[in-house]
């Protein structure tokens, strides 16, 4: 059981270090192909709209040949998408190759927390589900120290091949684990996407929408993908310098997320998240005023450390237990690939826009936006989210839909 959550949990690292190696190869990608804000901003945000296409076919995938199947094909397609970044001279090639990748990037995100729900005891479910997060914390602060490694020499094609080794590593580890659901209970149990959309399963799909909506646009992408950015715009850094910082982020985000980790089981997914969410507006409202205030700038990294301990606590991980906790078995993967889809089309429109916002709004704004939906977002958590700690997957069942 602990192997598999180890080979399983592998794609989350993929996932996050895939995404996230664009924030210090943003810089040497602009200045190669001499690109706009606005091709900056689809630079980035490719392998999320990849993403998009990649999850709902992942739901298919893990019902038709199982989870272990689906998270094999993502390993592979992190391998071969990967590889032709070494040849790569046209900026269209580097964005189809980054699309590519998303897919991949989707089928994980769906697959992985699914996959952790059915393994784990319902003791330890939290804390199972809690490892994927887990997984993207350390994936981010991956690409984090791999573009702190190459920021001198401005090899952003080394930074991208550096996903080819944890993919072959993991396609090898999931030769070894066994499946989750049976097939003969997929094939029984597995329904339609109309069968998802019915107003019986309307309550799951309402929490789940909120909670991947929220955590998306909280502001988190924006922060991780251009935190160098950041640094440099606001003079506190230059990017070396700022790749450099963000290694620091990169720390603080895992030591939380193992706090999460020992906690999510003992004090309950509803408390952490909601005091997640209290710190995150707090946080973000620091920083939108240390654009504004006189010598404020001084506020900033405090404020992003801040933020990123929040985040990890509650807001990065809860949100993926409690949607593979709160829908049946013949929905389970349709309604995952459902919440993922609007997650990664989240991300994407903030990390898309977020160049192009920052031209045209500055710091300030952006970040005064973002602490806004914060403070929608714990009055909708406190009045929707259920507690789910020691319960079994019947018994959320039972209770929210009978």
């Amino acid at each position: 059981m602990r192997f598999g959550a180890f080979a399983a949990s592998l794609g989350g690292f993929l996932q996050s270090y895939s995404a996230c190696v664009i924030a210090g190869a943003l810089f040497f990608v602009s200045q190669k192909f001499s690109l706009s804000p606005m091709q900056e901003g689809l630079a980035a945000g490719m392998i999320l709209l990849g993403a998009l296409i990649g999850s709902p076919v992942a739901s298919t995938l893990a019902d038709r040949y199982g989870r272990r199947k689906a998270l094999m094909i993502a390993a592979f397609l992190y391998i071969v998408c990967n590889l032709p970044f070494l040849f790569l001279s046209h900026f269209s090639l580097f964005l189809l190759c980054r699309f590519a990748t998303g897919i991949a990037v989707g089928i994980t995100s769906l697959t992985v927390p699914l996959y952790l729900a059915e393994i784990a005891p319902p003791s330890r479910r939290g804390a199972f589900v809690s490892l994927f997060q887990l997984a993207v914390t350390m994936g981010t602060m991956g690409a984090y120290f791999v573009n702190w490694m190459f920021a001198s020499s401005g090899n952003w094609r080394a930074m991208f091949l550096c996903t080819i080794i944890p993919a072959f590593l993991q396609g090898v580890c999931l030769f070894f684990i066994p499946e989750s659901a049976p097939p003969c209970l997929r094939e029984e149990k597995a329904s339609s996407w109309q069968t998802l959309f019915s107003p019986l399963f309307r309550k799951g799909l309402w929490i789940g929408a909120l909670l991947v909506l929220f955590q998306q646009w909280g502001g988190i992408n924006a922060i991780i993908y251009f935190t160098p950015l950041i640094f440099q715009e606001a003079g506190l850094a230059s990017v070396s310098q700022g790749i450099t910082i963000t290694l620091g982020f990169g720390a603080a985000n895992v030591l939380a997320t193992l706090f999460a980790l020992f906690f999510i089981d003992r004090a309950g997914r509803r408390l952490l998240l909601l005091v997640s969410q209290a710190g995150a507006f707090v946080s973000l409202v620091a920083l939108s005023c240390s654009f504004v205030l006189p010598d404020g700038s001084f506020l900033a990294p405090w404020a992003l450390v801040s933020f990123m301990v929040f985040f990890a606590i509650g807001l990065g991980p809860i949100p993926w237990v409690l949607i593979s906790e709160i829908y049946p078995l013949k929905i389970r993967a349709k309604a995952i690939g459902a919440m993922t889809f609007i997650c990664w089309l989240s991300n994407f429109i903030v990390v898309a826009t977020f160049p192009s916002w920052l031209d045209s709004w500055g710091f300030a704004q952006i970040f005064g936006f973002y602490a806004f939906v914060g403070a929608l977002a714990f009055f909708c958590f406190w009045r929707s989210v259920p507690e789910t700690k020691g319960k079994t997957l019947e018994e959320i069942e039972f209770f929210l839909y009978r």
